[in-house]
């Protein structure tokens, strides 16, 4: 997800900003949940299974949404910090494939 542009695929390509969630207004992320809902919508077709790698901000208002859309929602950085999430998915990447 992003502050911008909502929903994003993996394979999108979208230029650098400098919008951030962790200075809106409360009313704003609504906004931006709504959207990014809509834009799931169109975008995924329910699944069987979700899983989120987002920060807190990203989530804090979507997280109901996804699990009225999917049976199973993982979240497997919830817990850490937008750096450590960075960290842990780019030892993913470079990992290659999970094993």
């Amino acid at each position: 997800m992003s502050a911008k542009y909502g929903h994003v695929q993996p394979d999108d390509v979208i230029l650098p900003y400098a919008q951030t969630l962790s200075t809106m207004a409360i009313s704003d992320r609504h906004n931006r949940a709504r959207l990014v809902q809509r834009q799931m919508d169109l975008r995924i077709p329910n699944a069987p299974l979700g899983i989120v790698l987002a920060g807190k901000r990203c989530r804090e208002f979507l997280m109901d949404c996804l699990h009225h859309r999917v049976v199973a929602v993982e979240g497997p950085v919830v817990r850490l910090r937008i750096r450590e999430q960075l960290n842990w998915l780019g030892s993913r990447i470079s990992d290659g494939p999970a094993r």
